[in-house]
């Protein structure tokens, strides 16, 4: 029991995700320090210009291929008018087109797999707003917010006592990784 009179619970590594089933740490003391790393990446400019710095580098990747999309679909529809103008026929549309078409749909499957990287997606303003809320949000918004600060990062905590004080639970978190991009097409 905690001092308030309250059950003490804690979390475990799930066995249903590949875990070892063995306990990770109180569950009060991990979402104190989970808080404070949280608040420490919201209120920190370091911390603000990397999610700034990431999020313009996957706008640089995905930006040739929306390019492209649009200079080919811009092509396609003159040959589209010409065909309805009746200038062309179906099948001088279609020799015109195909290789567009195909343009098309290869830059749409690689900006699909880019898309499939999780980006943060945060800005100033939603920090600010999550940093003044967090300690009086309720745990269902601290958990949506916890999913948007670190977004596009993963931690692992290593197994441990759930006694161990917070100190000792720090110690086991592992420094935020940003998660690699998918493999290239």
């Amino acid at each position: 029991m905690y001092s308030d009179d309250e059950p003490r619970h804690h979390y475990r590594s799930s066995r249903d995700g590949g875990g070892c089933g063995r306990t990770i740490a109180d569950q009060r003391v991990l979402d104190a320090e989970i808080s404070a790393m949280t608040l420490q990446r919201l209120t920190d400019p370091q911390q603000l210009a990397l999610i700034r710095k990431i999020q313009a580098d996957h706008r640089a990747k995905r930006e040739p291929y929306l390019e492209e999309i649009s200079e080919r679909e811009k092509i396609r529809s003159y040959w589209d008018q010409r065909l309805t103008n009746g200038v062309i026929s179906i099948d001088q549309h279609a020799e015109a087109v195909a290789e567009l078409d195909e343009a098309i749909t290869s830059a749409r499957a690689v900006l699909t797999q880019l898309d499939t990287v999780p980006v943060p997606d945060l800005d100033d303003e939603t920090a600010g707003r999550i940093a003044t809320g967090w300690q009086s949000a309720a745990p269902a918004a601290r958990y949506a917010d916890l999913r948007k600060v670190w977004r596009g990062f993963q931690m692992f905590v290593t197994p441990g006592s759930s006694v161990d004080s917070a100190t000792e639970v720090r110690k086991r978190i592992s420094p935020p990784r940003l998660i690699l991009s998918v493999p290239r097409l």
